[in-house]
């Protein structure tokens, strides 16, 4: 999954990219319209892939079952794992920043093969740092939720990173497109 969503950041990162994905309609879920008088806020639109969202709908159907207890200790489980979705986030945002510093400036634009070796350096330190958090929350989580498979729950606490990654990157996109990101 790791890997798979670092070579997505990278792949969307590094390419121009439409405003919006097209997904089919039961595959988004997008913020309410907004009122006809307030002001147009953009749209953002989640993509969830068939097997992922059949498998948050088991998890769904498993958890309507569980005690109030239950349900919050995986809510807090849920929202540890979230957190270190802020990894991806750091990764796309300084891939978005190296881009637009490199179509700023003449310099960076020069010599990319310093900056991007240095990029993959940072992101190599910040994936092994989410792994190794990753494996802790794990290690903890199934000493603790013993009430609900461990290949459910996982599913569905990457679904839940997924999501909030998603998110982020497309209000990170918003701003590089918006030509907002500071030269560093």
């Amino acid at each position: 999954m790791l890997q798979f969503l670092t070579v997505v950041i990278l792949c969307l990162a590094l390419q121009a990219m439409p405003a919006q994905a097209e997904t089919p309609a039961a595959e988004q879920k997008s913020a309410p319209a907004p009122a006809p008088e307030a002001k147009k806020s953009p749209t953002i639109n989640l993509y969830v892939p068939p097997e992922a969202a059949k498998a948050e709908e088991i998890y769904d159907g498993i958890v309507k079952n569980l005690t109030k207890e239950q349900q919050d200790l995986i809510k807090a489980y849920e929202s540890d794992f979230a957190k270190t979705a802020d990894v991806e986030m750091q990764i796309a945002s300084t891939a978005l920043k190296l881009k637009y510093c490199s179509e700023h400036d003449s310099a960076i634009a020069k010599n990319p093969g310093k900056y991007t070796s240095n990029f993959n350096i940072y992101r190599n330190q910040l994936q092994a740092r989410q792994r190794d958090e990753r494996l802790k929350i794990r290690k903890r989580q199934m000493e603790e939720i013993t009430f609900i498979d461990q290949k459910t729950l996982d599913g569905h606490f990457d679904y839940t990173a997924n999501l909030v990654f998603q998110v982020g990157f497309q209000i990170v996109k918003m701003n590089y497109e918006k030509g907002e990101f500071k030269k560093t």
